[in-house]
């Protein structure tokens, strides 16, 4: 059927005169490409064919470059439908003559082109349905393209939900993730949330903090007597320029130094889940799952909410991360004296967020004490 639908859409390019600058299409063992090529370089030879590709399954670029077909051992199995070990021996004759270049993108590329076509059309494509989509949006940012006229073929639309919590995951490429440290002290939490608010308010000329701006926030102390916090932080922006500003300006000030770990593989699938850990001494820790209606600014309101009892009683672990519900989950740990347990409990009342108390739950106690 697709191929039927590619076929169709053609005729209507040749019909009507109105070619694009360039098709894109996936490549696994070529026949889609080869075949594509071969008809649109007979009736519009002034269109580029470019295929796109995994990275770890790039066959076809690769082939292109030795001259010759190649084979992977082993291949990225993130799109699987096209994850082939080599590349048949005619579609890569018609290949090596027909098509102009090949365009290889990562993961995070294509979960964004996923969440692109499905804010599109309400489809929800698989991987290889979408890599083209990941393709034309990396070539048209390479080339600084303007007013070009793209086509990509959509191949595929086998999603399951084992993918799905990933590609949720990593399809926001407006999101990006840094390390920060910042003084270990009351109110440096809230320094720092009000830099990047101030900061990405003023470059989109708003007067209050940028909506959700702030998507993850994860904290653990290490010790009591510590002089430095290391915090994992995600923000979201408009632009790709705009994060290595918003780190700069994070630098700018004394006791705080930021890392862009937005292209870190291993910070973004892995230790951003590990980070903290147990603690080498921290007294009387209480823990608390809290709730709060999600809307813009919520985390702020949260912050600033906390920062009356920081005078009293200090944060000792902090996770909050945005899913795009309608409530906002976060886990706290409170530094309590015995002593201000009647205090403390008044506080809690006073704030007004439904929270539950977890000090005695196993799973805190077996991996954060």
């Amino acid at each position: 059927m697709k191929h039927i639908v590619c076929s169709l859409v053609l005729l209507d390019f040749q019909t009507a005169g109105d070619w694009p600058a360039a098709i894109f299409a996936p490549v696994g063992g070529g026949g889609l490409i080869s075949g594509l090529a071969a008809f649109v370089k007979e009736v519009a030879p002034s269109v580029k064919i470019i295929g796109v590709e995994a990275e770890g399954a790039n066959l076809l670029d690769e082939s292109l470059k030795q001259g010759s077909r190649v084979t992977f051992p082993s291949i990225n199995r993130f799109t699987e439908e096209v994850g082939i070990q080599t590349i048949g021996a005619e579609n890569f004759r018609l290949c090596k003559d027909l098509v102009d270049e090949v365009v290889t993108v990562s993961t995070d590329e294509i979960c964004s082109a996923i969440k692109d076509v499905f804010g599109d059309t309400r489809s929800l494509m698989e991987p290889t349905g979408a890599i083209s989509v990941a393709g034309a949006k990396k070539y048209a940012r390479l080339h600084n393209a303007q007013d070009e006229k793209y086509v990509a073929v959509l191949a595929a639309a086998n999603m399951d939900f084992d993918r799905l919590r990933f590609i949720a995951e990593r399809s926001d490429d407006r999101e990006r993730f840094m390390a920060v440290k910042i003084p270990e002290k009351q109110g440096s939490f809230q320094q720092l949330y009000d830099i990047v608010c101030t900061y990405l308010a003023r470059i989109i000329g708003l007067r209050l903090p940028f909506p959700h701006n702030v998507t993850e926030f994860t904290y653990r102390m290490h010790a009591e007597g510590d002089d430095e916090a290391r915090i994992c932080m995600s923000i979201q922006t408009k632009q790709e320029d705009e994060f290595a500003t918003v780190v700069a300006a994070i630098n700018e000030h004394d006791g705080m130094h930021a890392i862009d770990l937005a292209t870190n593989e291993l910070a973004k699938s892995h230790l951003r889940h590990l980070a903290g850990g147990r603690p080498e001494s921290v007294s009387n820790e209480r823990l608390f799952r809290l709730e709060f209606p999600e809307r813009p600014g919520a985390l702020k309101d949260f912050l600033d909410t906390l920062g009356q009892s920081s005078n009293q009683w200090n944060v000792s672990l902090f996770h909050y991360r945005n899913h795009g519900a309608d409530i906002g989950r976060v886990l706290v740990g409170f530094q309590v004296p015995r002593a201000d347990d009647e205090a403390f409990a008044a506080f809690l009342n006073q704030v007004g967020f439904r929270c539950e108390e977890e000090t005695s739950n196993q799973a805190y106690k077996h991996f954060l004490l």
